[in-house]
C-alpha cells in the first residue's frame, strides 16, 4: 500500500489523485536517488525563481514560455517522485527549512493543500 501523503477529500495518495505518470518527461527518472532528486529540486527551484525575476525585470532575458512551462512540469514531477516513490516528507530545501512565500513554486510540505500523512478512508 502506498505510504505517500493522501488527499483529505478523496483518500487517494496525491500522486494517484492527479494521474501521475512517472517518467513522462524523463524516462530514467525512476532510477534517481532521493539525494539526486532533492538536489535537482533545489537547483530547479533557484532557476524558476531567477527566471520569474528576469521575466518581471527584463522580459528579453527570461526563458521562453515553453521552456518555463517544461521546467515547472519537471519540478512538479520531481517533487511527486521524491514524495511518492521515496516517501520524503520534509521541505525540498531541507528538513529544517521552508520555501519562502514569495516564490513561483513552493513544495507541498510548505503549502497547506489538504493532505495528511496516512491513508484513511472513512466511507
Amino acid at each position: 500500500m502506498c505510504k505517500s501523503r493522501t488527499c483529505l477529500l478523496c483518500g487517494n495518495c496525491t500522486a494517484y489523485r492527479r494521474g501521475w505518470d512517472p517518467g513522462w518527461l524523463e524516462p530514467d527518472m525512476l532510477d534517481q536517488s532521493l539525494a539526486q532528486l532533492l538536489r535537482r529540486l533545489r537547483d530547479d527551484h533557484l532557476w524558476l525563481c531567477e527566471e520569474t525575476k528576469n521575466f518581471y525585470d527584463d522580459q528579453g532575458s527570461s526563458a521562453s514560455d515553453s521552456e518555463f512551462s517544461w521546467m515547472l512540469a519537471l519540478w512538479d514531477d520531481l517533487e511527486v517522485m521524491a514524495r511518492h516513490v521515496h516517501e520524503y516528507l520534509g521541505c525540498v530545501r531541507g528538513q529544517d527549512r521552508g520555501c519562502p512565500a514569495d516564490v513561483p513554486v513552493r513544495c507541498s510540505t510548505c503549502v497547506p493543500i489538504g493532505i495528511e500523512t496516512e491513508v484513511k478512508n472513512t466511507w
